[in-house]
Formats: structure tokens, sequence, C-alpha cells
């Protein structure tokens, strides 16, 4: 596992992005400097959300730092998606499945940039990047763009762990079939104490999300730090008392946590089987 504390980091344009123009076809990547593409190696997609760049969204939520506080080979990969209130109601192109094949198929180039080594071959990249298990992780608005991605069938398959941090609403994929994301790996949810008491909506989701859990006969960890691996099966619903949004991420290495209990995928593993 990588022991390094620096990361490797680029922002690239992207081919196939949820929106164009405006800035908005671009993505940001990072890995731990001693990230081994030869080797099999896990993908987080973070979502982030609205009203700040993509830079000061990377800053706020430490991701460059996460993946490597992470010591696992991980590749993280945050494309620019919901820039303001009104674009957060349409996921983009990544609605269609074909252009989110597309976003995934370009990634190992954009990784060749990342590790910055042409003697890289892409082929055999593009097949360690096709098979790695994906993480799905989102920050308030990027609940949109997650849900949608996370019900395209040739994401479904390959889902380790879905992690939404004060992202939980009724409409979102993972809270209506929450059973879908625990067929193949973990569901996270991590949200500021604060809605355990105010806010009827946030408040009233987390205690149905935590019902329909039970009801699968999934009963979800209070902490992420209880958890030993994150499996199909395991639920976390994690309340955290602290007063800001935007550090519901990086507060205590959460995603970092989070990534550092998925296994990755060795030659040898096939996927897990959890709720039925």
């Amino acid at each position: 596992m990588p022991t390094s504390t620096k990361a490797l980091t680029t922002t690239v344009q992207l081919g196939f992005p949820a929106f164009s123009g405006g800035g908005r076809n671009i993505a940001f990547l990072a890995c731990a400097a001693e990230f081994d593409p030869r080797k099999p190696f896990n993908i987080a997609l973070f979502f982030h959300g609205f009203e700040r760049s993509l830079d000061q969204q990377v800053v706020a939520h430490a991701l460059a730092q996460q993946v490597v506080e992470c010591r696992q080979n991980y590749v993280l990969v945050c494309p620019r998606t919901a820039v303001d209130a009104a674009t957060e109601k349409n996921p983009g192109k990544f609605a269609d499945q074909n252009h989110f094949s597309g976003f995934l198929g370009e990634l190992p180039d954009h990784i060749k940039t990342l590790v910055r080594d042409e003697s890289l071959d892409v082929t055999g990249l593009a097949d360690r990047a096709g098979q790695a298990r994906l993480v799905i992780a989102n920050f308030s608005a990027g609940h949109r763009v997650a849900s949608t991605v996370m019900s395209h069938p040739l994401v479904r398959h390959r889902l380790a762990a879905l992690a939404f941090f004060d992202s939980l609403y009724q409409s979102n994929a993972y809270y209506q079939d929450p059973g879908a994301v625990l067929k193949t790996g973990a569901l996270v949810g991590v949200h500021r104490a604060v809605y355990d008491q105010i806010g009827d909506d946030e408040r009233d989701n987390h205690k149905e999300l935590i019902a329909k859990l039970v009801g699968l006969h999934v009963t979800p960890s209070t902490s992420i730090d209880a958890v030993d691996r994150l499996r199909p099966g395991i639920a976390v619903m994690e309340s955290v008392n602290i007063d800001s949004h935007w550090q519901i991420v990086s507060n205590g290495g959460r995603l970092a946590k989070v990534l550092a209990k998925v296994d990755v995928k060795t030659d040898d593993q096939g996927a897990g089987v959890g709720v039925g």
C-alpha cells in the first residue's frame, strides 16, 4: 500500500463532460505519489456541490490529501458538474449511460497524464481501469449526479461503496432503493448532527433510510471507525457534531476512511454478493 505523504494531481480537459462550455469540461485527478497503475486499483468518483469553483472544492474537501491518507492504490476523479442551484437539478450528459461510458473510457489517458509516465502501456492500463472497483462519493448538490450514475448498469456491477455527505434526498436512487447499492457494495451516510434535531426533510430522510435498511435486515453502524471493512451489505449512518457544511467531507478524514476500508480487487477476487 502507498506510504507517501505526497500526492500527484492534475486537471484535465474531458472529452465526455457532464456539461459543456463555461469551463465545465474539466476534471481534477489525484493519487498518492506511490500509486502503481501497473497493479489493480480502485477509482473514486467524487461529485461536488455548487457555489464554489472546482479548485475551491478540491481544497475545501482536502481531496488530494485524503486519497493519500487512505493508503490504498486509488485514483480519485472529481469532474466539474453542478455550478449553481439551477444546474444542480440536472445531471447533464452523465444521465446518458453511453456518454458516461465514454467518460470512464477516457480515464486511462488521464491517469497516464497524472502519473507522468510515458512508458505506461495504455492498453493494459485501460484493462485495469475497466475492472477497477468504483467508489462514488458525493457532497451536498452532488447527490443528483451520484444518484443518476449509480443507476447505470455499467456502474452497478462495479460499485464497491457509495458515500453521501450532507446529501440525502427522497429523489435519490440510494434512498429509494438502498438494497441496489448493498448487493455489490456498502452504503455510507455522513451528516451533521444538527440534522438530527432540525430540518424536517433532512431529519426524516435519515430516519426513513435507516428504517429501510433495517427492513433489509441491515443494521447500520453509527460510525465509520466501528467498521472493519466496507463490503457488500454493510451500511453506516454517521452523525457528526460539527457546524460547517463545508467540513463534512474533510472532518476527521472521513472520505479517506471510506476509501481505506474498500479493498482493492486482486485478480483472484470475485465480486461480493450482498443483500438480495
